[in-house]
C-alpha cells in the first residue's frame, strides 16, 4: 500500500526566534538608513536575487532564506583565515526577514568569466580555491562539536529537501545521518529484502550507524624535504631559529610526546610543547631564537595572508619558484 508524500514542514516564519544575539551592529539608525535605502536609492540600482545595490559600495542581502547566521559566518572566517570575505557593517531582522548590510565588492562572477580563461588561469583558480579549502579544514572545532554552524546553531543546505529552511543543530554525525533518513529502519521493510538498491541501502545504514572512531590515535611521522625552499608542501617558510646542534635538535623534537584521548591536544599543542623543551635547553642546540608561541602563531598567519592579498599565489608560474619567506630573527622579508 502507497503513502502520499507529505513535505516537511516549512519553519521560515519560525527561522529567526531566538537568533537576536546573532544581530551585528544592530542600532535603530543602521536599520532606519538601511529601509529608508531599500526604498529609495536601490531603485536606480538593478538587481536580481536576494542582493541588492543601495549605494557603489554597499549591498543588502535579505531574503526568505537569509538567516543572521550567514553575516556571523562571514565575520568569523575573516577573523580566523585569509580568505577574502565582504565586510559586514550590520545585519538585523524587520518583519521575520534578515538583512544584511555589507561592502559590495566589484568584479566579474566566476560563470561569466570562464569560458575565455586560459588553462594558467585555471590552474590558478583551483589552486587559489585549494588554499581556501586548505584553511577552513584547518580550524579546529570546539570539544564535543556536532553538525552545526560556526555559532552552535542552524544550517542551511539548498541541496536537502528537509532543510525547510534550515536545520539542526544535530549533537552528531549519527543524529544528521538518522535525521536525513527521517528515523527510518530498515528491518522495518521486509518487502524489499530481495531489491538491490534496498541492500545497498541497508549496507549505508550500517556504516553510517556505526560510531565513528578514528581508526588511529595521534601519530608522530617524519617526512623528508630534500628541497625545503621550494616544496609544494608549503605556503611560506617562517624563519624563528639559528640550529647549533641539529642531532641534538632532532633529539629534542623526537622526545615530545603525542598526547592520546586528550579533546583538548591538538598538533599545535605538540608544537607549543617543543619549543618550550628547546627553550629549556640552554642554548646548546640552537643560537639567535624567536621562541614565543603566541608570536610564532600570528606571524605567519598575517604572512600569509599579506602574500594571498598582494596575489603571491595567484600566478602559476610563480609556485614552483622559493616560497616566501619571513626572517622572524631579523623582522624582515628575505624571499619575495
Amino acid at each position: 500500500m502507497s503513502t502520499d508524500y507529505v513535505p516537511p514542514p516549512d519553519h521560515r516564519a519560525t527561522q529567526h526566534e531566538g537568533t537576536s544575539s546573532l544581530a551585528i551592529n544592530n542600532t535603530f539608525p543602521r536599520r532606519f538608513m538601511t529601509l529608508v535605502a531599500l526604498k529609495t536609492s536601490a531603485r536606480f540600482y538593478k538587481h536580481d536575487g536576494p542582493c541588492i545595490l543601495i549605494s557603489k559600495s554597499l549591498i543588502v542581502k535579505k531574503g526568505s532564506f537569509v538567516h543572521l547566521t550567514e553575516a556571523a559566518t562571514m565575520q568569523f572566517v575573516a577573523a580566523n583565515t585569509s580568505i577574502p570575505v565582504p565586510t559586514v557593517h550590520c545585519s538585523f531582522v524587520h518583519k521575520k526577514r534578515a538583512h544584511i548590510v555589507m561592502q559590495r565588492i566589484r568584479g566579474t562572477s566566476l560563470a561569466e568569466a570562464w569560458k575565455p580563461l586560459s588553462e594558467a588561469d585555471l590552474a590558478s583558480i583551483f589552486a587559489q580555491l585549494r588554499h581556501m579549502l586548505e584553511e577552513l579544514r584547518a580550524l579546529v572545532p570546539p570539544n564535543s562539536v556536532g553538525v552545526e554552524s560556526c555559532t552552535g546553531g542552524s544550517l542551511r543546505d539548498s541541496r536537502i529537501p528537509r532543510s525547510r529552511p534550515r536545520f539542526g543543530p544535530l549533537k552528531s554525525i549519527q543524529h544528521f545521518h538518522r535525521w536525513l533518513w527521517e528515523d527510518l529502519e530498515t528491518d522495518s521493510q521486509p518487502d524489499h529484502i530481495e531489491d538491490q538498491d534496498w541492500k545497498d541501502i541497508k549496507e549505508m545504514a550500517t556504516k553510517q550507524n556505526a560510531t565513528i572512531v578514528p581508526m588511529r590515535g595521534w601519530i608522530y611521522e617524519e617526512i623528508d624535504l630534500p628541497n625545503v625552499r621550494n616544496t609544494n608542501s608549503l605556503l611560506a617558510r617562517i624563519i624563528i631559529a639559528k640550529v647549533e646542534d641539529e642531532k641534538r635538535l632532532v633529539e629534542i623534537i623526537r622526545s615530545a610526546p603525542v598526547i592520546q584521548n586528550d579533546p583538548n591536544w591538538r598538533c599545535r599543542t605538540w608544537v607549543a610543547d617543543v619549543l618550550s623543551r628547546i627553550a629549556s635547553d640552554g642554548g646548546r642546540a640552537i643560537g639567535t631564537s624567536e621562541l614565543d608561541w603566541a608570536k610564532i602563531e600570528r606571524v605567519p598567519r598575517d604572512y600569509v595572508a599579506n602574500k594571498t592579498a598582494t596575489g603571491r599565489y595567484l600566478d602559476p608560474a610563480v609556485m614552483p619558484l622559493p616560497k616566501p619567506t619571513w626572517d622572524m630573527l631579523q623582522g624582515k622579508e628575505i624571499v619575495p
